[in-house]
């Protein structure tokens, strides 16, 4: 008898916890800040504001915290992209890491140094990582969030006005879409969930990676001699001969003779002091934090049962983003190159050496931990690599062969895609 009322208890008891925790998840979704308006004006500080304050007070709310780590990193992006515009940048120029974003050309662009250069870097480097510190305490893995590309606007050219050209779409389709401008959805919807947030924490990590490796070298004397290929006003010794007249319009095609020039020039200048050299050190945590993620983020993946406008599809999922499939092949492939490169950046696996001198490989790991001065030509050449040869497992060309294979010749395309 006392042994059936102990289970009644226990029953009741569990039932009065679980009721609790509904009533808990209700009451957090009812108080939860609805921050479509605020995305849909392009009021990222008030979106970003009203989430903070609710996650003081309801700091489990994963969701929530989902939701203030992607504004914090929309809010990256944007100031990146005015930072740009406000220096000129060249729209031809937007392949160069950190430069594309959607910008349009600056009729009044202002002056720019070197400094403001790193400066700007530095900080898209400490936005992104904000985002990421934001995100990494979500442990719900339940989460699900429609997001419209279209539906978020940015303010891109800082003139305190988000256009409605000036949307999270325009980011996307500049790094996406092969042909910029030919597609127009009325909207964009993405179905984004816990998986999704171990994606974003992996691309963060990857642009904070990029930059930290910029920002160790010094780039001075690459500045002064071609900044005039980048900005339209750049601030160096040799502006008056170089760069273009007040008033002069932008070469109608990408590359007159001059700036062909300019770009030879570039290349043979391509040669770094180191400057700050923790910052490849850094560059390799956030690498090494990179795989992490995308090793949590397909374990979720691959644990979903729906298929609701995926952002990165799992096998037997359907993207909302046209050409991006991964079936089983691919997804074992994928893993394949994540457990390659977690070796390479542990230095016991090495990469192969391109001079036919020597059987050792380049140990990548030394790369970051031990810098030295940058040579492009020279570790093109090889000898800039000479310093960091070592012996020992060398990762086989064959493997990274059998990646481009499984993904169609596109494993780079994929790589940057899927993280």
């Amino acid at each position: 008898m006392m042994r059936n009322q102990m289970v009644r208890r226990l029953l009741t008891i569990g039932s009065f916890v679980a009721c609790a925790v509904i009533l808990a998840d209700r009451a957090n979704a009812d108080n939860r800040p609805d921050i479509s308006e605020d995305l849909e004006s392009g009021r990222l500080a008030a979106a970003e504001e009203s989430l903070t304050k609710f996650l003081a007070k309801q700091p489990e709310d994963d969701l929530g915290r989902f939701q203030l780590g992607a504004v914090q990193f929309f809010a990256a992006v944007e100031r990146l992209a005015q930072d740009s515009y406000r220096y000129g940048l060249n729209p031809n120029m937007g392949m160069v890491p950190f430069l594309r974003t959607p910008v349009e050309v600056n009729p009044n662009p202002g002056p720019v140094r070197y400094g403001d250069i790193r400066a700007m870097i530095e900080r898209f480097v400490q936005g992104v990582e904000h985002a990421e510190a934001t995100l990494a305490p979500v442990k719900d893995t339940r989460l699900s969030w429609k997001l419209d590309l279209m539906a978020v606007r940015l303010d891109m050219n800082g003139d305190g006005q988000a256009e409605p050209d000036e949307t999270l779409w325009s980011v996307f389709e500049r790094f996406a879409i092969r042909r910029p401008g030919v597609l127009r959805p009325e909207s964009f919807a993405i179905g984004l969930d816990s998986a999704d947030v171990h994606w974003l924490r992996g691309y963060c990590h990857l642009v904070a990676a990029l930059g930290e490796m910029i920002l160790a070298y010094d780039h001075q004397r690459l500045f002064d001699h071609t900044a005039q290929l980048f900005f339209a006003n750049p601030q160096t010794p040799y502006v008056s001969i170089l760069g273009r007249r007040p008033g002069e319009a932008e070469p109608a095609r990408p590359f007159d003779p001059e700036q062909i020039m300019d770009a030879v020039a570039f290349i043979h200048l391509a040669s770094f002091p180191v400057r700050e050299p923790e910052r490849l050190a850094k560059a390799r945590n956030h690498l090494l934090a990179m795989i992490d993620a995308s090793r949590k983020s397909w374990e979720l993946i691959e644990a979903e049962s729906d298929n609701d406008h995926e952002w990165i599809p799992g096998p037997g999922q359907d993207s909302i983003v046209e050409g991006v499939a991964i079936n089983r092949e691919r997804l074992a492939a994928w893993r394949r190159f994540l457990d390659e490169a977690d070796a390479v950046l542990h230095g016991k696996k090495l990469v192969p050496f391109w001079r036919h001198g020597t059987n050792q490989g380049v140990n990548l790991m030394r790369v970051f931990t031990e810098p030295k001065d940058f040579d492009l030509v020279l570790w093109f050449q090889g000898s800039g690599a000479v310093p960091y040869l070592d012996n020992g497992e060398i990762t086989s060309p064959e493997t990274w062969a059998e990646f481009q294979r499984v993904f169609g010749g596109r494993f780079i395309g994929f790589a940057i895609w899927i993280n």
